[in-house]
């Protein structure tokens, strides 16, 4: 139980399958010629900022997914809790701060 009264979930980072030829699905050797140039890249800003309005939350959602599936980090917004997988940026508020901390 937690200190608001809930019972203890469990989260699990899953990873994504490894596809042929994607540079951005291996480690990144920094000491290699293509290394910084693969982790400047991958960690790109998106062009496009969210300013927060509910017209462009869809826009916005499609930018993050399409960029962290070409460049392999969507990892980080899909979590496993209580054996289902929930993708924190398709389903926003699925999973609350408190649980997520």
């Amino acid at each position: 139980m937690t200190k608001s009264g809930r019972t203890k979930q469990t989260m699990v980072i899953t990873q994504p399958a490894k596809r042929i030829l994607n540079p951005f699905d291996d480690t990144i050797d920094l000491s290699t010629s293509d290394g910084p140039k693969i982790y400047k890249e991958r960690t790109r800003l998106l062009e496009e900022k969210y300013n927060g309005t509910p017209d462009k939350v869809i826009f916005f959602q499609t930018n993050v997914i399409d960029a962290s599936e070409s460049h392999c980090w969507s990892s980080i917004y899909k979590l496993r809790q209580d054996g289902e997988l929930v993708d924190l940026v398709k389903q926003p508020g699925k999973i609350s701060l408190v649980d997520l901390k």
